[in-house]
């Protein structure tokens, strides 16, 4: 009986598939073949044109993956410098392909006739269409970018936060030219992203940052709307005498429930001052008007490790110098609301617990992220080392 049920089980879930991918095609050829009239294709009938869409789905869809993942190898080889080249060399290989593929089917069906201009024009819009669609549903995630300072000072910060930002506008293709980005200070200290608008420099509503550093690393975490991030390396130590000063009387009901551990407290307070960064209000938001602790309320993306863009960083050949495969490394972030109204957050926790560097090493960091709504998924790289020491000893 259960071998019966399961196989029922796969044939019904095949059956939706199937009806599903039955609509889609429709849907296309209605809208498609709406689109090819007016460019100039001739057709017998809807189903002449049907049968046309549903061959050009089944053989451009394996074309496709390849033409898709073909600039993405040469870019983590170090054969493409930019997202742009990237983008360039995918939309010339996607039209060309498409192109002839319709007019492939076109050759042999006598009850369809497309013509170049039109196979043309239409591939170009289902380009765009694909480069606008990627492009928006990577707007959803968080780019964590990580500087280890081994023992050394790290460069000028400022200098870091525009290597970051500038991978970041680099990697979604946004503007980061001179005139485009530049760091300005709001009324409460808080740093901004800003490109000029005639002889004043205007917030950009696209690029948004936070910046947060403990005794030996430094972290920038850029996003499409505003946020606030704040970390601490889990073994330093903590006086628990503080919580009755900055800690509202839940969080303190909520350290007395787990113990009071060291773990528990940084836990919290990374949380109380993601939040505070991300309302930009600095030391005029008392640390004990708000809680920080309360039940996960809704899930986010996944986080998962980046490649760094550096060409020398260990493993840029592959790029996956982190260790792990991005798409296998990757677990659900759980973020829970604090405040309400216009003051409402929804926090996660920012590092998964086996957190590593590009070398393998752990990477003892508690950290917190606050936003508006819930991200996509948090994306965690390393930028170039500024120093060497062996850490095997």
């Amino acid at each position: 009986m259960r071998s019966g049920g399961k196989a029922a089980g796969i044939l019904g879930g095949l059956a939706v598939t199937a009806a599903i991918l039955a609509v889609m095609v429709f849907i296309t050829t209605v809208l498609g073949g709406s689109l090819l009239k007016f460019m100039g294709m001739e057709y017998r009938s809807f189903w002449s044109v049907f049968l046309f869409f549903v061959i050009y789905f089944i053989v451009d869809f394996p074309i496709d993956l390849l033409v898709e993942a073909f600039p993405k190898a040469l870019r983590a080889l170090g054969r493409l410098k930019s997202k742009w080249s990237q983008v360039l060399l995918y939309a010339v290989l996607d039209i060309s392909v498409n192109c002839c593929v319709m007019i492939a089917i076109d050759y042999f069906m006598d009850s369809v006739q497309v013509p170049f201009p039109a196979a043309a024009a239409f591939s170009t819009a289902l380009c765009g269409l694909n480069l606008y669609l990627e492009r928006k549903e990577g707007k959803g995630c968080v780019r964590v970018y990580l500087a280890e300072k081994n023992g050394q000072d790290l460069p000028e910060s400022r200098q870091l936060l525009r290597e970051a930002l500038t991978l970041y506008c680099e990697d979604k293709c946004l503007a980061c030219g001179e005139a485009d980005l530049e760091i300005c200070t709001g009324s409460h200290g808080k740093p901004f992203a800003a490109r000029r608008a005639g002889e004043k420099w205007s917030p950009r509503d696209d690029l948004h940052f936070s910046v947060t550093h403990t005794d030996h690393w430094w972290l920038c975490a850029v996003y499409g709307q505003p946020l606030g991030v704040d970390m601490e390396e889990q073994d330093r130590r903590v006086n628990q005498n503080i919580a009755q000063r900055f800690f509202s009387q839940a969080e303190q009901q909520w350290l007395e429930a787990r113990g009071k551990t060291a773990e528990h407290f940084l836990e919290l307070w990374v949380r109380k001052e993601a939040y505070v960064k991300y309302l930009g209000t600095g030391l005029t938001e008392g640390m004990n008007s708000f809680s920080a602790a309360g039940p996960a309320e809704r899930p986010g993306g996944r986080r998962r490790r980046h490649g760094s863009r550096d060409e020398t960083a260990p493993g840029a050949e592959t790029g996956t110098e982190t260790g792990k495969d991005a798409g296998t490394d990757a677990e659900l972030v759980l973020f829970e609301r604090i405040g309400s109204g216009d003051r409402k957050a929804f926090c996660g926790r920012l590092f998964p617990e086996d957190m590593r560097d590009q070398d393998g090493f752990p990477v003892p960091l508690i950290g917190a992220i606050c936003t508006a709504e819930p991200p996509e998924g948090i994306e965690i790289g390393f930028l170039e080392r500024t120093g060497e020491e062996d850490r095997g000893n």
